[in-house]
């Protein structure tokens, strides 16, 4: 569930952040959960005392697009994550575009959907064509060597 978890002093710093932002940080710090607990939050609206960022009303049905390097890390990973904290039972099917999460619930709801980052452009293009998400994380890892 959402109180599970409890955000690290640097977590803790950046969910509060407000607007864009990127977590720059090593590997195996967090960012991952970090992402899923915010997308869970807006999912649900469920948002803590000390929550300053954007907040979306009940009644409104939100949109998540969440983009990873890979179906292992965006499904098996960050898709698992949330499925912990906003207590449903994943059954996903891959595919180029993956949609997890598409509930109503009272005025609103929400819909979560996933997007590898690794399809080629045309496609990426013709399956967000018509998507207009509320809210966009991506959970990408850089090589800096190659940059």
């Amino acid at each position: 569930m959402l109180n599970t978890f409890e955000p690290n002093k640097k977590q803790h710093i950046f969910l509060r952040t407000h607007g864009s932002k990127i977590a720059h940080c090593g590997h195996r710090t967090g960012k991952t959960t970090m992402l899923a607990y915010e997308a869970a939050l807006h999912a649900t609206r469920e948002y803590p005392h000390w929550w300053s960022g954007i907040e979306f009303e009940k009644e409104k049905t939100v949109s998540i697009l969440i983009v990873g390097d890979s179906y292992e890390l965006i499904y098996d990973t960050i898709a698992k994550k949330i499925g912990v904290f906003i207590g449903e039972d994943l059954d996903g099917v891959p595919g180029a575009r993956t949609k997890i999460f598409d509930c109503s619930c009272g005025g609103g709801g929400y819909k979560i959907e996933f997007l590898s980052a690794s399809l080629p452009e045309e496609t990426i293009k013709s399956e967000t064509e018509d998507l207009k998400p509320d809210i966009v994380f991506c959970d990408e890892v850089y090589d800096y060597e190659t940059i």
